[in-house]
């Protein structure tokens, strides 16, 4: 019997997750601001193609958080994510066929305590790896984004959520 030592997906169109994705062997990949730029710019644009509406993002050298809401398979949309961010990285590294993505993790959200708290510790994620002192001033992540255009007391609410009962893994 052959075992697949990728987690099981149990996902459904119209769910809202948190997705946390790694690079193989945990490797910073995306260590230079353009290569963060690049892989940006390609996620919004394949959420975009498969109707996913990205609620927070945090991208980081060598792994990425997401909360999204599904309205197409998530399984396609990260085969089509990972595979052009590969391949157009591995063009600019000079690096042909090297496997940069690993797994990803999904949590479908279900209630808005758990919402909250899951969109803070995305955007709160390079605060989290002692990236930034604050979470606005990573341009990877939604958090400035956020901070401008979502209203006031939705900002507020997200501020004051508690991580506590969370278990994101984030071992990067």
């Amino acid at each position: 019997m052959s075992w697949s030592h990728a987690p099981a997906h149990f996902t459904s169109p119209d769910a809202t997750y948190i997705v946390t994705c790694g690079t193989y062997l945990k490797r910073p990949f995306y260590s230079l601001p353009t290569d963060l730029d690049l892989f940006r710019s390609q996620l919004f644009t394949v959420a975009r193609q498969h109707h996913m509406l990205l609620h927070a993002w945090c991208i980081l050298r060598n792994h990425y958080h997401l909360i999204l809401e599904a309205r197409d398979a998530l399984e396609q949309f990260f085969r089509h994510l990972h595979s052009i961010a590969s391949i157009e990285l591995n063009k600019r590294h000079g690096k042909p066929g090297r496997k940069v993505w690993f797994q990803y993790r999904e949590t479908t959200i279900t209630d808005e305590r758990s919402y909250f708290a899951r969109l803070k510790y995305v955007q709160e994620n390079a605060v989290h790896h002692g990236i930034v002192m604050a979470a606005t001033n990573y341009r990877w992540c939604s958090a400035n984004w956020f901070a401008e255009t979502a209203s006031r007391g939705l900002v507020k609410a997200i501020r004051e959520a508690s991580l506590d009962d969370i278990n994101i893994p984030d071992d990067y």
